[in-house]
C-alpha cells in the first residue's frame, strides 16, 4: 500500500512537470539573476570603455561623426584622438566598485526583450559634487556573456546632463540635454561616432 501511494505521488509529480507551462506576456520578460545588490562588483566600465578606445585607435580607418539636428544630420570624418576629446567627460571620473560602491546600488535582471542581462546602477544617497554619474547601465549577451550595450548619464551642471550610449564595436552617441526653467528638456547637442561602418 505505502509503495502505490510513492508510485502514486512519482506519477502526479512527472505528469505536473510535463504540463505546458503558460506564455509570459510578450511586453517585458525579466527574470532576477542577482538579488543581493549589496556584495555583488560593479563592472569596470571605464576600464572597459578605454580598452575599446584602444581599439578604435588601432583600426585602419578614422571614424565618422555624425552631428543630429532634429531630423537632419551632417557627417564628417574624424582623427583619432578626437575620439578621446569627445568622450573625455565621461572618463573623467573611474566608474568601478571602488569609486562608486559606497553611492551605488548594483540591480540585475535578464531582459529577454532586449535579449540582453542587464546590470543597472543608481544611487543609495545624495550624492558629493565630485561624482557627476548619475545613473549607469552594462547589457551583456547572454549567448557569449559579452558586453554589448554601456550607457550612462552624466551631471554637466546644476541643470544639464549628458548621456553616453556605447554600442560595443560599433558606436557611440553623445547627447548633451538641458532642463529650463519651466522643467522642459530640450536636446543642445546629438553626436554620434561610428567606427564599424
Amino acid at each position: 500500500m505505502q509503495k502505490n501511494r510513492w508510485l502514486s505521488l512519482l506519477v502526479l509529480l512527472i505528469f505536473m512537470a510535463c504540463k505546458n507551462p503558460q506564455k509570459a506576456p510578450p511586453e517585458i520578460q525579466t527574470h532576477q539573476i542577482n538579488a543581493d545588490t549589496t556584495s555583488a562588483n560593479f563592472f569596470p566600465v571605464t576600464s572597459f570603455l578605454k580598452g575599446q578606445l584602444h581599439e578604435i585607435k588601432s583600426l585602419p580607418v578614422n571614424p565618422i561623426r555624425i552631428m543630429i539636428h532634429g531630423q537632419k544630420e551632417d557627417s564628417a570624418w574624424m582623427k583619432l584622438n578626437d575620439i578621446e576629446n569627445e568622450l573625455s567627460p565621461f572618463f573623467s571620473f573611474t566608474i568601478d566598485s571602488a569609486n562608486l560602491k559606497p553611492w551605488f546600488e548594483q540591480k540585475s535582471f535578464l531582459d529577454q526583450t532586449l535579449n540582453a542581462y542587464t546590470f543597472t546602477y543608481d544611487p543609495v544617497k545624495t550624492l558629493p559634487d565630485s561624482i557627476s554619474v548619475k545613473h549607469f547601465d552594462v547589457y551583456v549577451n547572454p549567448d557569449d556573456n559579452r558586453v554589448s550595450r554601456i550607457y550612462i548619464v552624466l551631471k554637466k551642471t546644476q541643470n544639464s546632463e549628458q548621456q553616453l550610449t556605447w554600442q560595443t564595436g560599433k558606436w557611440a552617441r553623445i547627447i548633451t540635454l538641458l532642463t529650463g526653467d519651466d522643467g522642459n528638456t530640450t536636446v543642445v547637442s546629438d553626436k554620434k561616432i561610428i567606427w564599424d561602418y
